[in-house]
């Protein structure tokens, strides 16, 4: 990315690159073990699982679509922003 410039040159791009940020964390998720989810590491300054910080940063990520889904929404521009992502969406 370069500042002031778009990252991305439409919907169509960035819907792609959310659908490809999700199948990695899914993919994550489902290759750990039980024992590679409970480790504990320090986040922060605090102790966190990698399930927990699993967790945190989808929805994290959430919030954000709900954010930018609400500004579309405003500004009367039709979008499932918050939705893309979602399974089965």
């Amino acid at each position: 990315m370069q500042p002031g410039k778009p990252a991305f040159a439409d919907y169509a791009s960035s819907k792609a690159a959310l659908d490809a940020l999700d199948a990695a964390l899914i993919g994550l998720s489902e290759s750990l073990s039980e024992a590679e989810l409970e480790a504990v590491g320090d986040v922060h300054g605090r102790k966190q699982s990698v399930s927990k910080s699993l967790a945190s940063a989808i929805a994290h990520a959430a919030h954000h679509r709900g954010e930018v889904a609400q500004i579309l929404d405003e500004m009367g521009v039709e979008n499932d922003f918050f939705m893309a992502g979602v399974s089965g969406c």
